[in-house]
C-alpha cells in the first residue's frame, strides 16, 4: 500500500473514531440535559403542591431550591387559571384576552387553556368508561371482565352500583 493511501486509511479511521465519540459524548448531554429538565419539572412540581397545601413561600424556596421570581410566575399561573375556571373557558375569548397581555401572559393563558382542555378530556373518558361500564353492568357483565375491557376499578364498579 502506497504511503498516501496508508495515511488517508489512517486518517479515515481517526475520522470515524473521533465521529463516534463525538456521537457518545453528545448522546451523555443529551441526557444530562433530560435529566436535569426532569428533575427540574419535578422540583416545580413539588413546589407547586406546597404552595397549594399552604405553604410560606421561604419554605418552598428552601425545600426545593426554586426562585423567588420562580414563585411569583406559579402564583401568577394560580391566578389566571382561578380566574378562567371562575368565569367558565367557554365564556372567554381568548384572542381577545391574549391581546391585552404580555408574551409570557399570553403563554401562561394559552397553557392554562391547554390544561384545561386535556382535564376535560380526561373527564369525558372517565364519564364515558363510567356509561360503557354501567351497561356492561345492565346486561349482567361480570365485574372482573368490566374491569378488564373499561379499565375502571372495583371501587368505581360499586360507586356505579350504589350511587
Amino acid at each position: 500500500m502506497s504511503d498516501t493511501k496508508q495515511f488517508m486509511s489512517v486518517a479515515e479511521q481517526l475520522r470515524e473514531e473521533g465521529y463516534k465519540e463525538g456521537y457518545k459524548e453528545g448522546l451523555k448531554e443529551e441526557i444530562k440535559e433530560n435529566r436535569e429538565e426532569g428533575k427540574r419539572k419535578k422540583k416545580f412540581e413539588v413546589a407547586i403542591e406546597m404552595l397549594r397545601a399552604g405553604m410560606v413561600d421561604s419554605q418552598v424556596i428552601a425545600f426545593t431550591g426554586v426562585t423567588v421570581n420562580d414563585i411569583k410566575r406559579i402564583k401568577k399561573q394560580f391566578f389566571i387559571t382561578s380566574v378562567i375556571y371562575k368565569l367558565g373557558i367557554e365564556d372567554i375569548a381568548l384572542d381577545k384576552i391574549s391581546k391585552n397581555l404580555s408574551d409570557e401572559g399570553r403563554k401562561i393563558v394559552i397553557s392554562v387553556a391547554e390544561q384545561l382542555r386535556e382535564e376535560g378530556r380526561r373527564e369525558g373518558r372517565k364519564e364515558e368508561q363510567f356509561e360503557i361500564a354501567k351497561k356492561m353492568l345492565q346486561s349482567g357483565m361480570d365485574d372482573s371482565q368490566i374491569i378488564a375491557f373499561t379499565g375502571i376499578t372495583a371501587d368505581d364498579i360499586k360507586q356505579i352500583k350504589n350511587p
